[in-house]
């Protein structure tokens, strides 16, 4: 066995079991206390919630006990951008109220033309919950994630959600965990994680991409036609130069300025921050495990794209 190999299965080895060892019940309270939807609120006041908190996601509860699913930002972005299709006019605001309006009209067919069934909690039910005990370990955490969910809900024996782990999160507790195995090291160096990208056996997904000279409206058609969060964004060489995700659709929402969609994909971003540098997020396979971390930690961010 290779030098390498030897250090990418002590690596692997000591990395679940640190992560099997940390259950949830002993990690640190959130500092943010969580945000619910109620199942009859309105779907505009719901909506509200998620843009003035600036979250992407939040639980909707059930009558009676227990959750229906996630209510999702990007619930409201296939509407954003038929109404902007449907109006010559860009200069004025989209009401929230319209973007409402036309996610009844336009799921009415599916719903038997009942208008009123377009709930909070009839919209959860597209993201159901996936959820772990409070006794779970990171490991249990990593294995939900796997399964295309960027969120897992803990639940207590009661049934109910105290807190919420996402993609973000389980990466911060990854970069801690690589600096403590690293701190003990006997010479102090990154052992095991200067060990290539490539060499923990990762295929990399397709990015769906678009050019910064791009209208938004675009990268938002883009982003809803292949049910994706985020797209990057490159110059005209076909460099990375950021990305455009759910995070920016929030703080467009706040304004709800149409005529916004028309600027470039860069001066929209400009505009509506998404809150990480996404310009710090390049790698390539042969970057060292502990510099995509660090690179995730500083960017605050659960992607890294491959140039």
């Amino acid at each position: 066995m290779s030098s390498d190999s030897q250090k990418l299965n002590e690596f692997k080895s000591i990395v679940r079991t640190k992560l099997g060892a940390t259950t949830i019940d002993k990690l640190p309270k959130p500092l943010k206390p969580l945000t619910f939807i109620e199942p009859d609120q309105e779907l505009k006041d719901a909506f509200k919630v998620l843009i003035s908190n600036k979250i992407l996601s939040a639980p909707v509860k059930r009558n009676g006990h227990g959750y229906e699913g996630f209510l999702d930002v990007m619930h409201l972005a296939a509407s954003v951008v038929s109404i902007y299709d449907s109006r010559r006019d860009h200069s004025a605001n989209i009401d929230l109220e319209d973007i409402v309006t036309h996610i009844r009209h336009h799921g009415n067919k599916s719903s038997g033309d009942n208008l009123d069934v377009w709930t909070p909690a009839y919209m959860a039910r597209i993201q159901p919950i996936r959820s772990v005990p409070p006794t779970a370990n990171l490991l249990d955490v990593c294995k939900e994630l796997s399964k295309s969910v960027h969120r897992v809900a803990v639940v207590n024996s009661e049934g109910e959600i105290i807190r919420i782990i996402s993609q973000s999160f389980l990466i911060d507790s990854l970069h801690q965990l690589l600096q403590e195995v690293e701190s003990h090291a006997n010479d102090g160096s990154h052992t095991f994680s200067s060990l290539p990208i490539s060499a923990l056996g990762i295929t990399p997904k397709s990015v769906w991409t678009c050019k910064s000279t791009a209208p938004a409206i675009d990268a938002f058609k883009m982003m809803i036609a292949h049910h994706v969060s985020g797209i990057s964004i490159t110059d005209d060489q076909g460099h990375f130069v950021g990305q455009i995700t759910a995070h920016n659709l929030n703080r467009f929402l706040e304004t709800r300025k149409i005529e916004d969609l028309n600027k470039s994909v860069a001066d929209f971003v400009l505009q509506n921050p998404g809150g990480s540098d996404s310009t710090a997020n390049v790698i390539t396979m042969n970057t060292p495990v502990h510099t995509v971390f660090e690179k995730f930690a500083g960017a605050r961010s659960h992607r890294c794209f491959i140039d």
